[in-house]
């Protein structure tokens, strides 16, 4: 997300939702590692085979970079939704819906290591039921969106991109759709 996206008056800019073909987050990855690149014109970090490759060739393998913060939001209702964050604190703001089965710490590596690079807040929510979340049956799925923008508020972010991974993709559509003033991006 560039400052003009963050920025740019509510309904102004198209959200868009990419449909990955594959069930492998690696696509998401790489994407989430361009919003940084194409908005400050900086070449694509190098994909996972070069980096398995560079590994190889020295020797080196890549610890599990673990969450910078951790914690959880009690909603209105008394229920709580749990959140894990990677990446820089005053980065510009990713939210990852995991998939399902699936839990906010469930982030692949390459990803926190690409918010990390690319100045980037990146945090994994857990739906209810998931992780320390309470469980909680909507009545369609649309009615996460009021929970995800109170965990946004708390969060103190107004605008921000998300990305679904499987399971965690209907969720994303939904906040798209009923919050198109705060989400800048979606995959």
């Amino acid at each position: 997300l560039d400052d003009q996206m963050v920025n740019a008056p509510p309904g102004t800019l198209p959200v868009t939702a990419l449909v990955m073909n594959s069930p492998c987050s690696r696509r998401r990855i790489r994407f989430l590692a361009l919003i940084g690149s194409c908005a400050e014109g900086r070449a694509p970090a190098p994909d996972r085979a070069q980096r398995r490759a560079s590994e190889q060739n020295t020797g080196t393998t890549t610890q599990l970079i673990p969450p910078r913060i951790e914690g959880s939001v009690i909603l209105p209702d008394g229920r709580r939704l749990s959140f894990a964050e990677f990446g820089r604190a005053n980065g510009r703001p990713v939210f990852w819906f995991h998939g399902t089965p699936g839990a906010c710490r469930q982030i692949p590596n390459a990803a926190r290591q690409a918010a990390l690079e690319r100045d980037i807040r990146l945090i994994g929510i857990d739906r209810p039921g998931a992780g320390a979340s309470t469980p909680h049956l909507y009545d369609r799925i649309l009615d996460w969106a009021t929970d995800f923008a109170f965990v946004a508020d708390r969060l103190e972010i107004d605008r921000c991109a998300v990305v679904g991974l499987s399971g965690g993709g209907p969720y994303a559509l939904a906040c798209c759709a009923a919050l198109p003033g705060r989400i800048a991006a979606a995959a």
